[in-house]
């Protein structure tokens, strides 16, 4: 990837480790975004500065800053197919269930 070869060039290779810990991090919040306030937090985590933090999430072009909020467009579309496997399951779960409650029920009737 172009732009993570750039960052790499800029930050090192301790850019590539700090931008896989956002991921990591990005991977585990809901809609895989967090707010910007969160980032001396993650800097103290990560023993780094919040000025590299915010060089990588700010100006890589790896991630999409909207308003308060970050993400990263590739981890997101990389988890369209598990997220959407989730959804099947849980449907199949809840149709699974719901037909058991059905044979509980017709076996009380009984």
């Amino acid at each position: 990837n172009f732009k993570i070869m750039m960052m790499i060039q800029k930050e090192g290779m301790k850019g590539y480790g700090i931008y896989w810990m956002i991921l990591e991090f990005l991977r585990v919040q809901n809609g895989y975004k967090a707010d910007v306030r969160i980032l001396p937090v993650l800097a103290r985590k990560m023993r780094v500065t919040v000025a590299t933090l915010k060089r990588i999430i700010f100006d890589s072009g790896l991630f999409e800053v909207n308003g308060t909020t970050f993400s990263s467009p590739g981890l997101t579309r990389r988890m369209g197919p598990l997220e959407a496997k989730r959804e099947a399951n849980r449907e199949s779960g809840r149709r699974g269930g719901l037909a058991n409650q059905q044979r509980i029920r017709e076996g009380m009737a009984s």
